[in-house]
Parts: structure tokens; sequence; C-alpha cells
């Protein structure tokens, strides 16, 4: 968070029952002081929106 990147918290799943194992995540990314407003897995659809937007501009500048 220090860097300003945006980590995302997933289960990895292979399975239906594996879904359930993001609570390890979620307890983990707690434990390490992650916010809301660090998690990408988070942020509402218009907010992942205008992030990947965000992205996308920046990567066209960057070329």
């Amino acid at each position: 968070m220090q860097k300003g990147v945006l980590l995302s918290v997933n289960p990895d799943a292979h399975s239906i029952a594996g879904l359930y194992d993001i609570q390890y995540g979620v307890l983990a990314a707690q434990k390490g002081g992650l916010t809301k407003s660090f998690n990408l897995s988070s942020f509402t659809l218009a907010e992942l929106e205008e992030y990947l937007a965000q992205v996308k501009t920046i990567k066209r500048q960057v070329q």
C-alpha cells in the first residue's frame, strides 16, 4: 500500500467448494492492514471501470 499498488483477494478456487476459502485471504489481508481502497476486489463495478479506463489511458501515454 505504501507503493500505491492495488491488491486483489481471491480464493483461487478450482471448485465451487473452494470459493469459501476466500475467508483465509480476507483474514490475512486484514491482518496485514489492507484497506478497501487498495483492494481491487472491493471495488464496485463503476470503480473498477474507472480504474481500468485510467490504466488504459496511462498505457496509451507510455506507448
